[in-house]
């Protein structure tokens, strides 16, 4: 530090003998903490309370969830939009006055075979 005192005036008065004791005194302190003995409460209640305790019951509800999601309210959603798109067929053919005459035959086969 003595060169760097030359370019830095500030850098004279940095003693470094007694941040080097400030930072051993850190370093032994913090490896009393991080002993074993120490830790393994905080990982015992994490690993085995948490994980085991509240996880695994957590992921029966997301698969009881899952399946009355996928079986029984997305096929209810997609019979009721179709009955909604069904009534709005025939609304709006009505309204317009309009029959359809497709490849498949007129309006009426199609509502007909398509109706609740």
């Amino acid at each position: 530090l003595a060169t760097a005192g030359l370019a830095c005036p500030p850098l004279r008065t940095v003693d470094v003998e007694k941040i080097f004791a400030e930072a051993t005194l850190i370093l032994n302190r913090v490896t009393m903490l991080l002993q074993p003995a120490n830790l393994y409460p905080f990982y015992d209640d994490i690993l085995h309370g948490v994980l085991c305790g509240e996880v695994v019951p957590s992921l029966a509800n997301f698969l009881l969830l899952t399946f009355l999601v996928g079986l029984v309210l997305f096929p209810w959603c997609a019979i009721l939009t179709h009955r909604y798109l069904i009534r709005w067929m025939h609304w709006k053919l009505d309204q317009d006055g309009v029959l359809y005459d497709g490849e498949s035959g007129s309006a009426d086969s199609e509502i007909d075979s398509g109706s609740e």
